[in-house]
């Protein structure tokens, strides 16, 4: 028997393992009790080709941010003013800077209702809840009941992303076959037959498997954008 004999066995297994290398990350079972991140970018792909990616701007956790209401509501129960209470929270990752210019605010005398400028918000998490102090400083009254609705609609906003990922993991590894497949049978046929490696080594050849690299990575990232848009 030749080598050639093993072509669909070797190549069944090529894909196998490069699927099992690039196979989305799993979601937490309780992404309430996780408090991890879900976003767009979550889906492993390999450190590499996260590299190569342009990367977009960074967000807050959904879950950070809905913690991050549960303390300010405790905190204005407690008696604590707005003000006072933002001050003495625990900023969550990837916050620092809206709140080092909330803070300059305050300190240079503008009023709370000013210092809170959801347009300079780095993510749309956050966008609701300064929405929310916002207008709780503005119009006054108890906050305590607005940041508890604001965090319960960050963990829903959560768990919809989590369904989302879910609904879309066989798309996301229909991707990562569709792309591996192509490259796993030509690496295959290079090996087993010279006619196909002396093809590929022509000048026609090499732009041909460029040409095609090119399509196929092109097509990756296509489809790995549509199946990762998400509004984080």
């Amino acid at each position: 028997m030749t080598l050639a004999d093993f072509a669909p066995v070797i190549t069944f297994a090529m894909v196998v393992v490069i699927g099992a290398a690039l196979r989305p990350a799993p979601l937490p079972r309780n992404v309430a009790a996780a408090g991890v991140q879900v976003v767009a970018g979550s889906v492993s792909a390999g450190a590499m080709l996260r590299s190569l990616m342009p990367r977009r701007r960074t967000v807050v956790d959904v879950m950070a941010a809905a913690a991050w209401c549960d303390d300010l509501a405790r905190a204005v129960r407690s008696g604590a003013t707005l003000t006072a209470a933002l001050r003495a929270s625990t900023v969550p990752a990837g916050a620092e800077p809206i709140m080092e210019s909330i803070c300059l605010s305050l300190d240079r005398g503008q009023p709370l209702v000013d210092a809170l400028r959801p347009d300079e918000s780095n993510s749309p998490h956050l966008d609701v809840m300064l929405t929310v102090l916002r207008a709780c400083a503005q119009h006054g009254g108890a906050a305590a009941e607005p940041l508890d609705r604001a965090a319960a609609t960050l963990r829903a906003r959560a768990a919809d992303q989590a369904d989302r990922l879910t609904q879309s993991a066989q798309a996301r590894m229909s991707a990562v076959v569709m792309t591996c497949l192509p490259l796993a049978m030509l690496a295959l046929m290079m090996l087993t037959s010279g006619s196909v490696r002396d093809a590929v080594f022509s000048p026609v050849g090499l732009v041909a498997v460029g040409v095609g690299a090119a399509l196929n990575v092109s097509g990756w990232l296509w489809m790995r954008r549509t199946i990762n848009r998400d509004a984080t």
